[in-house]
């Protein structure tokens, strides 16, 4: 087998060499899906409505959807060496699963949530307020 070659990662504005995991629970995609949105807080006078809230929270669900997918093309490529415990990758798989099941970044319970407000129905989840 020929040696590895030198890798680069561009990572929140910047270059960096070698195989450094880049999955974590301060990268972007991980702070979009797990952020939590309250939405009696009124900004400049105005209350999102009920629409603009799920709304929010659907996108967020959605991008821990999209984290999962990464991670598990990852995985698979990964090969064996994704079974061992201390892989990075392997650590990225468990902890994007356990972000994504998370009661508040489910995305079926989200997403129906966005669709009974868009057509104006109750949604009957406390935590949109509907």
């Amino acid at each position: 087998m020929s040696a590895w070659s030198t890798t680069f990662t561009y990572l929140d504005g910047e270059w960096i060499e070698g195989n450094r995991p880049i999955v974590g629970p301060r990268t972007h995609a991980f702070w979009l899906g797990s952020s939590v949105f309250d939405g009696a807080r009124a900004f400049e006078g105005v209350t999102p409505d009920l629409v603009q809230c799920t709304r929010w929270r659907r996108n967020n669900a959605y991008s821990i959807v999209m984290c999962v997918r990464a991670v598990e093309r990852l995985f698979v490529l990964n090969g064996m060496r994704g079974m061992k415990a201390d892989d990075p990758v392997q650590r990225a798989w468990r902890e994007v699963h356990a972000a994504g099941c998370q009661a508040g970044n489910t995305w079926d319970l989200n997403a129906t949530n966005y669709g009974k407000a868009r057509f104006g129905l109750m949604t009957g989840d406390p935590r949109v307020g509907g």
